[in-house]
């Protein structure tokens, strides 16, 4: 990584998929408090606009909030990442809780990334 921030190779890249990395460690957190049954297109935009939206211009918020409509619930996310489950207590209390611990290191992975761009100043590359 020093490499990359020294010669400011790919740096721009990586801090793209660093911010959108934030925005799928929020989503994923508010999701986990989201019913089972419930649309994720608001809790998503909601994400969107805590971490992604201040780097786009208005079109493209205007854009990602219409396509954010088309999100399926809650329970179709889920079946599409752990395949048909039970809508038990046990099993959804486990896959919120599965997915509070992956925000929770997503947030530690993106403020170690977010230390070292902040170190090397390059937190404004255009």
């Amino acid at each position: 990584l020093s490499l990359i921030f020294t010669h400011h190779l790919g740096a721009r890249t990586l801090l793209r998929l660093h911010r959108a990395f934030k925005f799928v460690a929020v989503f994923i957190y508010d999701l986990s408090n989201l019913e089972n049954h419930g649309r994720t297109g608001a809790i998503a935009r909601e994400s969107y606009n805590k971490t992604l939206a201040e780097y786009h211009p208005w079109y493209i918020r205007q854009s990602v909030s219409i396509a954010m409509c088309a999100l399926p619930s809650r329970e179709q996310m889920i079946s599409k990442v752990f395949g048909e489950i039970t809508d038990s207590e046990d099993n959804l209390k486990l896959i919120s809780d599965m997915m509070v611990a992956f925000s929770q290191i997503a947030e530690e992975c993106y403020n170690i990334t977010q230390s070292l761009y902040e170190k090397h100043d390059l937190l404004n590359l255009p």
